[in-house]
């Protein structure tokens, strides 16, 4: 089962429509000798950089789930900065730690980077 993006967290805000789109290379190891890598283009996931502000109480929550599910693929809605109340259902999955920084007033910045699975 899927897991799901936590209730108590925002929708982040996608940063950009710039994602850069990795290039999964499989090699088959058949013993002595050369082996050639191909691409598996079906397994093509694009690359996002997104962003939110938090509470203390969210970053307790954000630092809950990637210490728990980061590693898996989890759907979240991601929001298109031109259009703030438009937001968009993927499947994505966390690719580095959480780059949080503090804000007056007890609020956090969050940038996060994921890869978002082909549609």
């Amino acid at each position: 089962m899927t897991a799901t993006w936590p209730a108590s967290l925002p929708a982040p805000l996608l940063d950009g429509y710039a994602g850069s789109f990795g290039v999964p290379m499989t090699e088959v190891d058949v013993g002595v000798g050369w082996t050639r890598p191909r691409t598996d283009a079906a397994q093509l996931a694009r690359r996002a950089d997104f962003a939110m502000v938090l509470t203390g109480a969210q970053m307790a929550d954000l630092n809950a789930f990637v210490r728990d599910r980061s590693p898996e693929w989890f759907s979240i809605a991601l929001r298109v900065p031109d259009d703030s109340a438009a937001t968009a259902s993927v499947l994505a999955r966390l690719t580095g730690d959480p780059r949080p920084t503090r804000l007056p007033g007890g609020y956090w910045r969050v940038a996060l980077s994921a890869e978002i699975a082909p549609a």
